[in-house]
């Protein structure tokens, strides 16, 4: 791709600012209905369908994601641009949701894998637009702003199917939630003035490029072939032990050919991660960036988890009702719509890296105190002081980390960084709630364990991310890259 120097860019407006903070809105909706609440309701209650057929078509579009997203990232670094290809995934996302439920089972849940796909690529092109949108001055509050008014599109989902579930029924909130996120989207596209980064050239330019940039810098980083193989095979044998071990400590006789299909899959994993291999090298060329997102896989992980289960939680641990828990949910969204814009001003004066480190602070207590809630029988009344905490962590956790990348990326990468970004977050959620279930059930530790388990992590990502400067970089080009001037 043919680089342009770096240019000033102008100050962008409040009705630019306010339009990419609205597209948060737009796909918070479809977040809490389509794969939080609605769709896997209607897969199993309407459809007659099982907790794994929702189960694995989410999961297996977020394996999709897992090993695309750097690409995806790619192809917006190597146009210049980022919102053409967030126009396209939001469109199609939309098309394919207000299509669920038009045929039979397996219809939607091919059609909901193509959606959540496209929604959680959609992501990568949205966060690479925040440059567009901000200064380094104001970055902090213009993420913030997104996050909170993604938080409130929490509520308008959840009020949606509140007040028009039992009138059009699932296939209606499906196609209402489709209009609600082109509704909300449309300010973006239309509002949302993006600098063009430099020449693209044709789209078969711009596919090859996004292919060397990921594929064949993992091709060009592997100096020897037969030892990579040799590693990957390793790999795949140390993942059939590892089945071997989880087997036998639940109580089952191991198996040793999960040796020879862990080898197998070791060799497979050694070329379907060639373009996961080339960008995660690609990050260690810049100081802190690398680092900072392995932390994340260990801070999102736990926060994911804990909201995946704090549900089950409150009402079999702490002996909450149905109705306290959805009070508890409401209270925490909302504290997070709050948090989220005053955890922006904080970002802008403070710094990301102190943010995040005071959040994660603020997370290592909330976890410790939801465990000695209840090993110790402490009164349901601190539980709630625990989640309006958690829902001010929750907020500050996105406004901070958002930014954060951009001070550890260089301006031509962003879209490959995000798309790691997007890939360490899909595996953390991959990690998490196997982790609960394997010390709450399989160990029979119970569910505090769980949670303590999920501290481990915190502290682990706090030690992990004291080792990223996040201070500004000075960006110069150099043959055709981006590199810090302070880099050697």
């Amino acid at each position: 791709m043919a680089s342009l120097p770096p240019a000033a860019q102008p100050q962008p407006t409040r009705l630019s600012i306010l339009s990419w903070a609205l597209y948060d809105l737009a796909n918070t909706t479809f977040s809490i209905n389509i794969v939080s609440l609605y769709f896997s309701l209607w897969v199993v209650n309407q459809m007659g369908g099982a907790d794994a057929d929702y189960g694995y078509a989410n999961s297996f579009s977020m394996a999709l994601l897992f090993f695309t997203a750097p690409i995806l990232g790619a192809f917006s670094d190597q146009a210049g641009r980022r919102k053409p290809f967030l126009v396209v995934t939001t469109l199609l996302c939309v098309t394919m949701t207000a299509l669920l439920g038009a045929g039979g089972l397996a219809f939607s849940l091919a059609l909901f894998i193509g959606a959540n796909y496209m929604f959680q690529g959609g992501l990568i092109f949205y966060d690479a637009l925040l440059p567009a949108v901000s200064t380094e001055e104001n970055r902090g509050r213009v993420s913030g702003l997104g996050i909170g008014l993604g938080y409130l599109g929490s509520f308008i989902g959840v009020a949606t199917g509140l007040l028009f579930l039992d009138r059009i029924g699932y296939t209606g909130i499906f196609r209402a939630t489709a209009l609600l996120f082109l509704l909300f989207a449309l300010p973006c596209f239309l509002f949302v003035r993006e600098p063009l980064l430099h020449g693209a050239g044709s789209l078969a330019r711009v596919v090859r490029g996004a292919f060397s940039q990921t594929y064949g810098r993992g091709i060009r980083t592997i100096d020897n072939w037969p030892r990579y193989f040799a590693l990957w095979a390793a790999i795949g044998v140390a993942q059939g032990a590892l089945a071997v071990l989880l087997v036998a400590l639940a109580g089952r006789q191991p198996l040793a050919w999960f040796l020879l299909i862990g080898a197998l899959a070791g060799l497979v994993e050694s070329l379907v991660l060639l373009p996961v291999v080339g960008p995660m090298l690609h990050a260690t060329r810049y100081r802190g960036l690398a680092r900072f997102l392995v932390g994340r896989v260990f801070y999102t992980d736990p926060i994911n988890t804990l909201i995946v289960f704090m549900g089950i939680y409150a009402i079999n641990e702490v002996g909450f009702s149905q109705g306290e828990t959805q009070g508890l949910l409401l209270i925490s969204i909302a504290v997070a719509v709050a948090g989220g814009i005053l955890w922006g001003v904080v970002v802008d004066r403070i710094g990301p890296k102190r943010a995040l480190n005071i959040v994660l602070v603020m997370w290592m207590a909330a976890l410790a105190a939801v465990a000695l809630i209840a090993l110790l029988d402490l009164s349901r009344w601190l539980f709630w002081g625990v989640a309006t905490v958690a829902g001010v962590a929750l907020g500050g956790t996105w406004a901070a980390d958002r930014p954060y990348l951009l001070r550890l990326a260089p301006p031509q990468f962003v879209g490959e960084f995000y798309g790691l970004y997007a890939m360490v977050g899909r595996f953390a959620a991959i990690i998490g709630p196997f982790l609960w279930g394997y010390v709450a059930d399989t160990l029979g530790l119970g569910r505090p364990a769980a949670v303590l388990s999920l501290l481990v992590f915190i502290v682990i990502a706090f030690v992990i991310m004291q080792g990223v400067d996040d201070r500004p970089r000075n960006w110069v080009g150099r043959e055709g890259a981006y590199v810090a001037q302070e880099e050697v």
